[in-house]
């Protein structure tokens, strides 16, 4: 990371950042809802790429959001969904967002499930799911939503060994963590 010139940083998720000329951290739901006020702000239009642009920051606004549903939506990712509601792919997006699942992630999930994989403190879940190839960590974020849907739990835990490495999805929605730097007081 050090080679890159970083020019600016547009984030929604509170933490330590690197340097650069800019940066806009802004609390709301999605970093798209943010990229979505600069692109209003230069009177950007959305109807010029046949609603790509548009389906894609609305897919980002969904899914960080949980369909606006999530604590921590704000007033700016309702106004950025509403107006790129009217620009998207409905197609498109409902193919994103009902994308096919593949056959490994129920095995892992099932591995993530087990008593002797997991490790329960408090409302606090950590789950292992042993050695995995890294094309299947998709799976990790998947089952760490999951897993925070479970009753009495805030915050989930899943993991994995990819290659020489650990590699890990945090959840929660327990509002005094900041998981940002729970990460880094963690692993750094």
């Amino acid at each position: 990371i050090e080679d890159i010139n970083i020019l600016a940083v547009i984030d929604h998720h509170k933490g330590k950042h690197p340097k650069g000329p800019s940066i806009d951290y802004r609390p709301v739901g999605a970093c798209a809802s943010i990229v979505w006020d600069y692109l209003k702000k230069i009177k950007f239009d959305f109807t010029a790429d046949d609603g790509k642009l548009a389906t894609a920051l609305l897919t980002g606004i969904a899914t960080d959001t949980n369909f606006l549903m999530a604590d921590n939506t704000d007033p700016l990712d309702f106004k950025a969904y509403e107006d790129l509601v009217k620009n998207a792919d409905k197609q498109k997006l409902k193919s994103i967002m009902n994308y096919p699942l593949p056959t490994y992630l129920f095995e892992l999930r099932q591995k993530a499930f087990l008593e002797e994989n997991q490790l329960l403190i408090e409302s606090t879940i950590v789950a292992g799911i042993g050695i995995i190839k890294p094309t299947k960590r998709d799976a990790l974020p998947i089952i760490a939503d999951e897993l925070l849907r479970m009753n009495g739990i805030s915050t989930s835990i899943v993991f994995a060994i990819i290659d020489d490495f650990i590699d890990i999805s945090v959840r929660s929605n327990n509002i005094t963590l900041d998981v940002g730097n729970f990460l880094q007081d963690v692993f750094c």
